[in-house]
């Protein structure tokens, strides 16, 4: 079975290309089809069939650490840790695959298990244990302390007798005594928790400042007192139910950061630079910046709204809605999962409420087999379809709809349109995981599809 090793080598008019083609957006899932299927473009396109050697691409966290663990595991060599491509790095390999650079401090009680990568100047206390685990420079690790499938940037602190599991923390993070970091959790730079605090599976905490509401000012001339106190409170980046008395960070919220995500990695750096602290005062001052992509985002999304909702209401052709929201989509500079989330949610929500869920799922069938031409328009890729089904979550979970349990029954509607593709179905239930208690439930509800889906492809393989 071949896969896809998502490496290119290409001209330089294929730069030409994606700028004339300024709604191609991916090279695999845009520019590949794009010159197929043109009838004016003569370009030729090859392809060569690897038959050894190591290739992967990062897109998500589970990725990162898969691939992490690959190279550790050497399927990547010559490309592991203990070459030591880069001039300042010193790993050597002990068995039984655990990597070590010089000047690290290892107790003698402490344990370090398989799969394990510990940086310089780390220091490892008595009866630690290690499992599993990426470990950077200049790292303390108490006594006692759990760590199994972590991965830990520079500088970080665990205090005694923690315990954290396949989470990760970025540099300079610090753990208090009998902390507990549960599954799935990201706690970005400089992020501190208190000892004896949980933070629980799938949480993501940032010191981060929360984005500001559209038309929100510096400027509290006029503002009551109250309204003044309100503001700072909402600015505040520390939330101390969340990481402790002494801790620093608040809980990263999907809703509200969405657009602080676009502009900048969910593990954040260092965010106290002092040589960038002018220039960021700088552009706080700008008229453009924070409200205005707020508030570029909600008119976005409004627009979108307004046109479909009046397109299934007066029966418009799905080509004349694309043609609109495509207009949209260039002048907001969004993408095909922005206009998909929206243009789904949109169709569903002109759904008269009812009683009987077999009414509704009769309701919800009609809706998606009339406007599949529309939504498969926007629902291109794998991701984007992965994304108007974290959409959908927020639609099956409203009051109205809650009890009816339609995730399964839309979701297999859309499978059998060819709305959705059961790769896009996997990655959205792999996906949610990591994310709410609320999510992890409609995976459940989801199970008897997901099973037909896996068996499916078991068949197919056996045919094969």
């Amino acid at each position: 079975m071949l896969e896809y090793a998502h490496a290119a080598i290409c001209s330089p008019e294929v730069l030409c290309l994606f700028t004339d083609e300024f709604d191609w957006q991916d090279l695999h899932t845009d520019y590949i089809p794009g010159v197929l299927y043109s009838e004016i473009l003569s370009y030729q396109l090859f392809a060569y069939i690897v038959t050894e050697g190591y290739s992967g691409r990062l897109t998500s966290l589970h990725q990162y650490a898969t691939v992490s663990m690959d190279v550790i595991r050497r399927w990547s060599y010559p490309l592991v840790p203990d070459v030591n491509l880069f001039c300042d790095t010193t790993y050597e390999y002990l068995h039984p695959g655990v990597y070590k650079e010089a000047n690290v401090s290892l107790a003698q009680s402490c344990i370090i298990g398989m799969d394990t990568v510990i940086g310089s100047k780390t220091v490892v206390g008595e009866g630690a244990k290690i499992d599993r685990s990426v470990i950077g420079r200049s790292c303390v690790i108490g006594d006692g302390a759990v760590l199994e499938g972590c991965f830990l940037f520079a500088n970080v602190k665990i205090g005694a007798g923690a315990i954290l599991r396949d989470c990760l923390l970025a540099d300079d993070v610090e753990v208090g005594e009998k902390a507990v970091i549960e599954k799935n959790c990201i706690l970005g730079g400089n992020v501190k928790i208190s000892s004896n605090v949980t933070v629980r599976e799938g949480t993501r905490v940032t010191v981060a400042e929360r984005p500001c509401d559209a038309g929100d000012d510096d400027d509290d001339f006029g503002d009551d007192d109250e309204t003044v106190q309100d503001k700072v409170e909402s600015k505040k980046t520390t939330d101390l139910e969340l990481v402790g008395a002494d801790g620093r960070g608040r809980k990263w919220e999907a809703g509200e950061d969405e657009q602080e995500a676009l502009i900048a990695p969910l593990v954040m750096e260092k965010l106290f630079d002092s040589d960038n602290s002018d220039e960021e005062e700088d552009e706080s001052d700008s008229e453009d910046e924070g409200g205005g992509a707020c508030q570029s985002a909600a008119s976005f999304e409004r627009e979108v709204e307004d046109i479909v909702r009046r397109g299934v209401e007066e029966g418009v052709l799905p080509e004349n809605i694309s043609m609109e929201v495509n207009g949209r989509k260039f002048a907001h500079d969004k993408t095909f999962a922005d206009c998909s989330c929206i243009i789904f949610v949109t169709i569903l929500n002109t759904m008269t409420v009812t009683s009987s869920r077999k009414e509704a799922f009769a309701n919800a069938v009609k809706l998606i087999k009339t406007w599949k031409p529309l939504l498969s328009k926007f629902a291109r890729s794998v991701n984007d379809q992965k994304e108007t089904m974290v959409a959908l979550e927020s639609f099956v979970s409203q009051p109205d709809w809650k009890g009816h349990k339609l995730m399964m029954p839309i979701l297999k509607c859309c499978y059998d349109e060819d709305v959705f593709e059961e790769d896009a179905i996997f990655l959205w239930s792999e996906d949610a995981q990591g994310r709410s208690e609320e999510s992890k439930g409609l995976v459940e509800e989801c199970k008897a599809l997901l099973d037909y889906l896996k068996e499916d492809e078991d068949e197919d393989e056996d045919e094969d």
